[in-house]
């Protein structure tokens, strides 16, 4: 409390089944506890003072402070055993102030220090209460607490004992979740890779279409958690914070591979694709617009299947939803952004290399030849590589993700809001450009090693990071607005194969650089920056290298898109509203 777990259970296993018996009996399900300003005095004392936060789904909480600092007071607040003197608490948006007690406390777990047991109760009849409480069916409650050990009194039990037993009657008001740690997750992740991988190699339609390695892997876990969400109710939650050091390490190495020189080659290519993205961006809302209007819904509603989600991604709609939802009265902003996003992800990562073989084949462009790619190896020619390349390799990533972390927070002091991902791009050219000279020389010497490590590292951290991407995704959370959304975003992928086709593709230069470009399209307007790469990454594996288009993209992905969207979406916002 505020955590769905007490952080002893949690230590006990890296992975906690949480199974759902039937319906979900709990009158507030999936309950998330929000702080306002929640203030606690007694006898002209204040205990606790004007404290404010939110506790996302699924995350380990701990509240840290001497005896007699609060902390007990500030949970008692939560589920109304204690009423605050000021400030309120939330639950799914409603103070708990209007919301029954005996409801609410039903639908918190809440393991008191002293393990709240009866002591004149056997341990059977102290995990029974709650789900005979909620109504469970005696054969299901007897199935539940079956056991030899069940029969004894408190008295006669350990500590630790007493504290399971305490916690096996909290979790029958939250047994529908599958927790997975952050270990596991990570490993899971690497293996779902290896399956990409394998699939790839296996199945030579992947490698024709050049789809990524991870979407294979990241679209096999989508379906198995899908099955287990519409058959069996279990829904599965996975810890992901590995996953922005991953983009971080990425971007560090595109960086550091990009050349001084390709970058002035790729001035106008910048502005170009800068320019038709820019345009693209006010299509997509006119686009969205249409659809909305065509459905009977709020004008305002298309921006949500226009370039809030899709071109600017999930940090864009967590920033825009809750304007929309409050100022603007749409009350499924929120819905309606992350299951367009969720929709554009899907599809950028699969439209990219089909795209890129239909220009190379329609066009008969010649592929560049050129193999020293910036992200990981050819299929055909895998590099050699020794242990001071890569430990050299290492050492350089990680100097440049600290380098472009303090470049970040320097950035940031001036006013100017950028991804962290764009301040390790421009820390990675930075690096290579200012070596000192003495170090730049055993750099060079061990350059061609170092370059082929990389690119394999990087490859790797992009790989892993949007297998993670597509593992947090839940595809049933569409189900409210599986219609409109399907339609606007049939129409939104539409657009983008038009647009790439006639317009960025001849736009580009009509060459493999603009092929390249082409496929990573459909990451700048439908998914991400990372989904981008992906698709580049794996057309320049099956064709060659495309340097100018990985220097292009990520920045006018990290930089000018964004910046021109938030204009965008503020003037569509005004002309609707």
């Amino acid at each position: 409390m505020p955590d769905r777990r007490p952080p002893a259970a949690c230590r006990l296993r890296s992975c906690r089944r949480q199974r759902r018996h039937g319906s979900d009996d709990r009158p507030f399900p999936g309950a998330v506890p929000v702080l306002d300003a929640l203030t606690k005095a007694c006898q002209g004392r204040t205990v606790v003072t004007d404290i404010t936060a939110s506790f996302a789904s699924g995350t380990i909480t701990a509240i840290v402070g001497t005896s007699g600092s609060g902390k007990t007071t500030l949970l008692r607040m939560i589920n109304r055993l204690i009423e605050p003197t000021s400030g309120a608490v939330r639950i799914n948006g409603t103070d708990v102030k209007d919301l029954p007690a005996v409801e609410l406390r039903r639908s918190i777990g809440y393991v008191i220090q002293g393990n709240g047991l009866f002591p004149h109760w056997t341990a059977a009849r102290n995990i029974a209460t709650v789900p005979a409480l909620l109504g469970w069916p005696e054969d299901k409650i007897a199935a539940r607490v079956r056991g030899s050990a069940t029969a004894r009194l408190p008295a006669s039990r350990s500590g630790p004992t007493l504290s399971r037993t305490a916690v096996s009657g909290d979790t029958f008001m939250q047994l529908q979740v599958l927790q997975v740690d952050a270990h596991l997750s990570f490993t899971l992740a690497v293996f779902l890779l290896i399956v990409g991988k394998i699939l790839t190699l296996r199945w030579s339609l992947l490698r024709r279409y050049s789809i990524p390695e991870a979407v294979a892997g990241g679209l096999a876990f989508i379906a198995i958690v899908t099955i287990l969400h519409m058959f069996w109710g279990i829904d599965v939650e996975m810890e992901l914070g590995a996953r922005d050091f991953l983009l971080l390490v990425f971007f560090a190495g595109i960086g550091l591979n990009a050349d001084i020189r390709a970058l002035r080659e790729g001035g106008r290519p910048l502005l170009v694709l800068t320019g038709i993205s820019v345009a693209f961006m006010v299509m997509q809302n006119i686009a969205g617009v249409a659809v909305a209007r065509a459905f009977g819904r709020p004008a305002l509603e298309g921006l949500l299947v226009g370039s809030i989600p899709l071109t600017g991604g999930v940090g864009t709609t967590l920033a825009w939803a809750p304007i929309l939802e409050t100022q603007h009265g749409i009350a499924t902003a929120m819905e309606l952004g992350v299951a367009s996003n969720t929709v554009g992800l899907i599809a950028a990562c699969l439209i990219g290399g089909p795209m890129a073989a239909f220009l190379m084949t329609r066009y008969r462009v010649r592929p560049s030849g050129d193999r020293r790619l910036e992200i990981g190896a050819t299929h055909q020619n895998p590099p050699p590589l020794d242990y001071m390349s890569v430990l050299w390799a290492v050492l350089l990533l990680d100097v440049t993700v600290m380098a472009g972390r303090a470049l970040h927070g320097v950035i940031s002091l001036t006013g100017v809001t950028l991804p962290a991902f764009v301040s390790c791009l421009l820390a990675g050219i930075l690096v290579r450009a200012l070596l000192p000279g003495r170090l730049r020389g055993r750099v060079s010497r061990q350059w061609p090693g170092m370059r082929r490590a990389m690119a394999l590292l990087s490859e790797l951290a992009l790989g892993l990071f949007l297998v993670m991407a597509l593992m947090g995704l839940k595809p049933w959370a569409l189900a409210e607005v599986l219609g409109f959304v399907t339609v606007a975003l049939a129409v939104q992928i539409a657009l983008t194969l038009i647009y790439t086709v006639f317009v960025v593709f001849r736009t580009m230069g009509r060459d493999y650089e603009s092929v390249v470009i082409s496929s990573g399209f459909g990451g700048i307007t439908l998914g991400s920056t990372a989904t981008a790469i992906a698709n580049m990454t794996a057309v320049a594996q099956q064709y060659g290298a495309a340097h100018a288009a990985f220097v292009v993209v990520p920045l006018v992905c990290g930089f000018f898109i964004d910046l021109a969207n938030a204009a965008i979406i503020s003037a569509f916002v005004r002309v609707l509203a």
